[in-house]
């Protein structure tokens, strides 16, 4: 999946440079089509954890379509479907009584 969405990314860019799509109809699409997925994929797919941390659904996935986005949208599919689970690991992890503040910062 990692290269197909790699090779539709770019193919996608190529199609915003030949502008087939106007601003308003690009938003459209992506908000219709792409981005409830990418929501899917963060929820279902992307797991914390700090121990064995599989970075495939964010970083392959979901980061490519960065440039395709707009950075709002972006940015609240971020806040709604990847920082509240990051939050909730950190906040267990920061509670327990002998938690090392260096694993932390290094996770």
């Amino acid at each position: 999946m990692e290269k197909r969405c790699e090779d539709f990314c770019f193919e996608t860019r190529d199609l915003i440079d030949l502008q087939i799509f106007s601003a308003k109809e690009w938003d459209e699409l992506m908000l219709r089509s792409v981005v409830p997925k990418l929501g899917v994929s963060l929820r279902d797919d992307f797991q914390v954890n700090p121990r064995k941390q599989d970075m495939v659904p964010l970083k392959d996935w979901v980061l490519p379509w960065f440039d395709l986005l707009r950075s709002s949208t972006f940015s609240q599919l971020l806040e709604v479907n990847f920082f509240p689970k990051w939050l909730d690991i950190l906040y267990i992890w920061l509670v327990q009584p002998n938690f090392k503040a260096d694993e932390v910062a290094n996770w």
